[in-house]
């Protein structure tokens, strides 16, 4: 056996390591012929255990009901005939589904729902059992999204060089600079660095994948909690000694429950974080969202076709309104707009200081939930009622639901300032504001416009209707519908938010992916466009997925980066 300093011959077979059902490390052969021998070796590590624990997105951890032990979430899978078949069921399902019902399933009390762990699991080369996988909780997980990034973990992170000699993908991969793959802060190769580049250490260091799902309808602090309990009890303790800190990679909400993990938390069993399409100060599509509903024809009949649907799971749901946007988004700026079409101008714009008062909190036709909206609250009626853990909310009279989901966005609020600009002193980020296919855009600012507002006073006017998907009646006269999305993102992301850590203390890292454009003869120059980085951008929910391999750099090379403080 030899390790990675150690000298070998041209014709060495060097044989690949898998995990057995208990999760050691092995390696498997044959017999050379006595007349042709060949030489084998297994590389041979130091024994240092980091593992990188993946934290999805929102919508992205599979739950159950914690009475009946059902699924109450399966995030859905578009891969093959029987996956489709399974989502085109839940489509089905989910378009004769009321509001209550909705509710029910998507408990927001705390206890009623938990992480079911028996979804799919696509260990794909990662060399990994499927005992190990399921022991690790791959299942659960969405499969589509995150197995194919956390396989490649996986299986890159322990390839990376032999007997000194990058292998694999790393032979080119040491030498491309990170700003030809989108990165502003214009970092060197692998190779420029030299020994500071943590290569050496990382090719020393077995690197173990886990999963981390969370109930992403409780607070995102709560949630950080949970992760924090679940590395120290299980993760760690399953290597006996071999590992002492973790690197965490994130998906969209999971930066912001990473970010807790250390903000709020204290967690310091960390070498670094690496945050992917991060909505790191919110967006404005979850407020469309609970005014209208979701957007595409499939999210509308899965996840809510309307305003009802939407504050039936939303309301007193904390971590589903931690994304809306921050009191810093934007750099603090109005993000909330009347505009009349004929002339064009905006006429009304908020927030003035404080989102969370003057929208969140409003009882007017510009509210997240107007008061002539109070009804949808609670259909289930069980807001007031206890789980078989014992914990309740508030009564479900109407007043105090009110009341109960008001507190929620005072803890909302206090969430956002316990984290607002803060990052662990060791981040790397990556995101898509792709600014040249509208596909991708999304709303940076949300528009409510009308034909004409002449004598409309905004402030005073009384909603007359609402159908409770993006169009209103403002005093039995002015129609209102949402605008289109026209701000460079991901689809649901606004360069306004999955830009903002860029430049701020600690982030060290930050790719920028998809294309520039020019409006009015100026450069939108939102991407670090280069040699690898010059094509459309992807979707949020494929961010990690891209056909182009941009995040796959990003986050091997920020894995690299981190290992040097291993």
């Amino acid at each position: 056996m030899g390790n990675n300093s150690s000298h070998s011959t041209d014709n060495t077979l060097h044989l690949a390591q898998e995990h057995d059902a208990d999760g050691e490390l092995m390696a498997t052969t044959t017999m050379s012929r006595s007349n042709d021998p060949v030489e084998k070796s297994v590389p041979c590590k130091s024994g240092k255990v980091v593992p990188i624990i993946f934290i999805p997105g929102v919508m992205g951890t599979n739950l159950m009901n914690m009475k009946t032990r059902e699924r109450a979430w399966a995030a859905p899978n578009m891969d093959g005939v029987f996956p489709v078949l399974k989502t085109v069921g839940l489509l089905l399902g989910s378009w004769f589904k009321s509001p209550k019902r909705r509710q029910l399933e998507l408990d927001p009390r705390p206890g009623a729902v938990g992480i079911y762990e028996d979804g799919e699991i696509d260990g794909g080369e990662s060399g990994l059992s499927k005992e190990e996988l399921r022991t690790r909780k791959w299942g659960s997980i969405m499969r589509t999204s995150y197995h194919p990034i956390m396989n490649e973990m996986q299986r890159q992170m322990n390839s990376i060089m032999i007997a000194g000699n990058p292998q694999g993908e790393w032979k080119e991969r040491v030498q491309q600079a990170p700003a030809d793959w989108g990165d502003w802060e214009e970092n060197p190769s692998l190779s420029a660095l030299g020994d500071a580049s943590g290569l050496m250490k990382a090719a020393d260091i077995q690197y173990e994948v886990w999963p981390a799902g969370y109930n992403w309808l409780q607070s995102n602090k709560d949630s950080a909690a949970d992760i924090i309990n679940y590395i120290n009890k299980t993760v760690i303790p399953h290597y006996n000694g071999k590992a002492e800190k973790v690197i965490i990679v994130t998906h969209s909400m999971g930066g912001l429950v990473g970010r807790a993990m250390v903000a709020c938390r204290g967690f310091s069993k960390l070498y670094g974080i690496v945050h992917g399409a991060m909505p790191a100060t919110g967006a404005p599509a979850s407020y469309k969202r609970v005014r209208g509903g979701f957007e595409d024809f499939g999210e509308k009949k899965i996840l809510s076709r309307d305003a009802a649907d939407a504050v039936a799971v939303m309301a007193f749901a904390q971590g589903l309104l931690e994304l809306l946007p921050s009191r810093d988004y934007n750099d603090a700026q109005p993000w909330l707009f009347l505009r009349d079409r004929t002339t064009g101008k905006k006429v009304f714009t908020l927030p003035k200081t404080c989102p969370y008062t003057e929208i969140y909190k409003s009882d007017k036709w510009w509210a997240l939930i107007p008061d002539t909206n109070d009804k949808l609250l609670d259909p289930a009626k069980i807001i007031g009622t206890k789980t078989d853990d014992d914990v309740s909310m508030e009564s479900s009279e109407e007043n105090s639901l009110k009341n109960t989901f008001f507190g929620i966005i005072d803890s909302v609020k206090n969430f956002h300032e316990d984290i607002e600009n803060k990052y662990y002193d060791k981040t790397y980020v990556h995101y898509c504001v792709e600014a040249k296919s509208e596909k991708f855009f999304t709303w940076g600012n949300l528009e409510w416009s009308s034909k004409s507002v002449e004598g409309l006073d905004p402030e005073t006017a009384s909603l007359t209707s609402d159908n409770l998907d993006s169009e209103l009646q403002l005093n039995g006269k002015y129609v209102l519908t949402v605008g289109e999305k026209y701000h460079p993102g991901d689809g649901t992301v606004p360069v306004y938010s999955g830009a903002a850590p860029r430049g701020k203390p600690g982030v060290k890292g930050a790719f920028a992916h998809g294309q520039n454009a020019e409006n009015a003869g100026k450069l939108i120059n939102y991407c670090k466009e280069g040699k690898y980085n010059n094509s459309v951008g992807y979707k949020h929910q494929d961010a990690y997925t891209d056909e182009k391999g941009r995040t796959l750099y990003a986050t091997l090379y920020s894995l690299v980066r981190l290992s040097e403080n291993s």
